[in-house]
């Protein structure tokens, strides 16, 4: 200490300046208190960062060495395929002349396809036409017949009223036959009968 102490009651030092450096002291250890605070807290938050900087560089690490595998396996499937090319180029060649070959072959079948779906086309409009045709006809048929059956039914009332009039009129003259045939079959009746007579009178008077 740089002052000197004053001699008072407390063993030879003034009161007030034992307080004040007491104080003092008190003041400047509760501020390099604060500051070693101050520091740990810094220090704690750069432990922080460097422990997730430390993860995140851990995480990216673990990320690149499977980005590094796959691009190992890819670089592995490429060189496996690099040695079929050979070989899938041979098969290329052979599909191409297989399609050289099938081309004609295929025209030919896409134009009777296409002449098949018009033919079928034109059979469905003729179907159809000889449908609509037909249910005409139908109709038509169908029409003449209920005429037909009507002229039928008004010739049969027509004809039934005929046939009922004659036979009114011939029953009418049946019953005058038959009167005149009782009149004549009294007439004979009375003929043989005088017949009778004149034959017994012609027997008596020849004997």
């Amino acid at each position: 200490m740089d002052n000197k102490f004053r001699g008072s009651a407390f063993g030879g030092f003034n009161r007030k300046d034992v307080i004040r450096y007491l104080e003092s002291s008190a003041a400047e250890h509760n501020h390099k208190l604060e500051l070693l605070n101050t520091q740990l807290a810094a220090v704690t938050a750069q432990r922080d960062e460097a422990l997730a900087r430390a993860d995140r560089a851990e995480n990216a690490l673990a990320e690149l060495t499977g980005e590094r595998d796959e691009c190992l396996r890819q670089k592995q499937e490429i060189a496996t395929r690099a040695d079929r090319v050979p070989e899938l180029e041979a098969e290329l060649e052979q599909l191409r002349r297989r399609v050289a070959e099938l081309e004609p072959d295929a025209t030919a079948y896409v134009a009777i396809k296409e002449r098949a779906a018009g033919i079928e086309l034109e059979a469905h409009h003729r179907a159809q036409g000889i449908v609509d045709q037909a249910h005409a006809q139908s109709d038509q048929v169908r029409q003449q017949t209920r005429q037909w059956v009507l002229q039928v039914r008004r010739e049969y009332d027509e004809l039934r009223g005929l046939v009922e009039t004659t036979v009114s009129h011939a029953a009418g003259d049946l019953d005058r036959v038959r009167q005149s045939l009782g009149n004549i079959s009294l007439s004979m009746d009375r003929q043989n009968n005088a017949m009778d007579q004149f034959v017994r009178n012609a027997e008596k008077e020849d004997n």
